[in-house]
């Protein structure tokens, strides 16, 4: 087996199948805030905000930090080098040591295309007893998140973080990649172990923990909570990952241990989102209704007293309102807004079915709720033909609407110098 075969094979086996499915998600979610100019506006104004808050972390760290260098914890950083090379980084990435009180953790970042790791002074401790080895896997385990590009990844399924459960899942998958890879890059698989067991107990009782017990507590911890309480999770439990290292480097101590699957508790997943579903159509039905009363009660209406000859009118179907005039329909009849079958022509911009309309005695000079007449929509409309034909049918321009302007008026404010010159005629 080549070494890139061996580096392909680090990757855990579920890692893509989740980052699909959180990808496929992200997108759904991405596609139908994208269907309204507000959802653009609100995903753009949240991208900004968290690139702002996070270019604030990024510059408390570089302004408060301690960058190793080859002046600066020399050796740490000879080792970071050396890992970074090995793994095929085209070079190692800043590396900021920062006060945590107490905490033991590290992390890897990305700003403007500038990757970082950030190692909190408690866990860099433990050079103090020469543990280098200890602190490279540490070192090794967050330059796996940046070979495997894991911080660019999670830029584009962030929607898919608001779904419980599945981007833990992808997470945990990260993780256990990211711990085999930096153990088979420190070639210490000792070292790897202690290191993660210092998460669990702290830099100064590790080296004491009988480290096949402590796997061995995943056969007796296994209740619904510590289920749910690691499915919730970003990380896989420390015994975990220690077994799951272990066992994929073949170690004597995975052996005594087998760790199940409970996938009884998968129903449990399942179930949650089938009451979320429930939830969701219960709240959309809920919501109609409710807007429904509302109507009622404010006296909203949807029936806006549009008759069928409005509608043919609307869509400039001739045919159909030649046949509705002849069974008699009025053309005097209006709207909630006062709009005739007239105002619905002169909108559809059709001139036959306005031809027709004023032919069956359709009254030109009618005004609605704002005082507007089918000359002022036609203007407002620079349809000059339809202007054309209505002032022939008898349109007045000089009527005035509710605020006391004319068609002229409004013909000059669009600067329409043709459909003034017909309506001065």
């Amino acid at each position: 087996m080549t070494v890139q075969q061996e580096v392909k094979g680090l990757v855990h086996r579920k890692e893509e199948l989740y980052f699909v499915l959180c990808l496929i998600v992200s997108i759904l979610v991405y596609l139908t805030v994208f269907i309204s100019i507000i959802g653009i506006f609100i995903v753009i104004g949240l991208f900004v905000l968290g690139l702002f808050l996070h270019g604030l972390m990024i510059g408390h760290i570089r302004g408060n930090g301690i960058r190793l260098s080859q002046t600066q914890f020399a050796e740490v950083y000879k080792r970071a080098e050396q890992i970074s090379k090995e793994m095929g980084l085209a070079k190692c990435p800043d590396i900021f040591v920062l006060e945590s009180g107490g905490i033991l953790n590290a992390f890897a970042t990305r700003f403007f295309g500038k990757n970082m790791i950030v190692l909190y002074s408690d866990i860099v401790d433990l050079i103090k007893e020469e543990r280098y080895n200890e602190l490279s896997f540490v070192i090794a385990h967050e330059l796996a998140h940046i070979k495997r590009n894991h911080i660019i990844k999670q830029i584009f399924i962030l929607p898919a973080k608001w779904v419980p459960f599945l981007s833990e899942a992808y997470s945990r998958a990260c993780e256990y990649t990211c711990d085999r890879y930096a153990a088979y890059f420190t070639k210490n698989y000792q070292a790897s172990i202690n290191s993660l067991t210092v998460l669990a107990i702290g830099k100064t009782l590790y080296d004491r923990v009988n480290h096949q017990e402590y796997v061995k507590q995943l056969e007796a911890e296994k209740g619904f909570f510590v289920w749910l309480a690691e499915k919730l999770s970003t990380h896989p439990t420390l015994p975990k990952r220690i077994h799951a290292v272990a066992d994929f480097f073949h170690n004597e101590e995975a052996k005594d241990v087998r760790v199940k699957s409970n996938n009884h508790y998968f129903l449990f997943i399942l179930g949650f989102y089938f009451v979320i579903f429930l939830l969701f159509v219960g709240a959309v039905f809920f919501i109609q209704s409710a807007a429904t009363n509302l109507q009622e009660i404010f006296g909203y209406s949807e029936d806006l007293g549009v008759t069928e000859l409005m509608d043919a009118a609307s869509v400039g179907d001739v045919e159909k309102v030649a046949e509705l005039i002849q069974s008699e329909e009025d053309l005097l009849v209006a709207d909630n807004e006062g709009w005739t079958a007239l105002f619905w022509g002169v909108s559809s911009g059709d001139v036959e079915t306005v031809q027709l309309l004023l032919s069956k005695g359709a009254e030109p000079n009618i005004q609605d709720v704002y005082g507007w007449t089918p000359l002022m929509y036609a203007t407002n409309n620079e349809d000059a033909d339809m202007v054309k034909l209505l002032l022939e049918a008898g349109a007045d321009p000089a009527i005035q609407d509710n605020e006391g302007f004319s068609a002229i008026d409004y013909a000059r404010d669009l600067g329409n110098k043709e459909i003034v010159r017909l309506l001065q005629k």
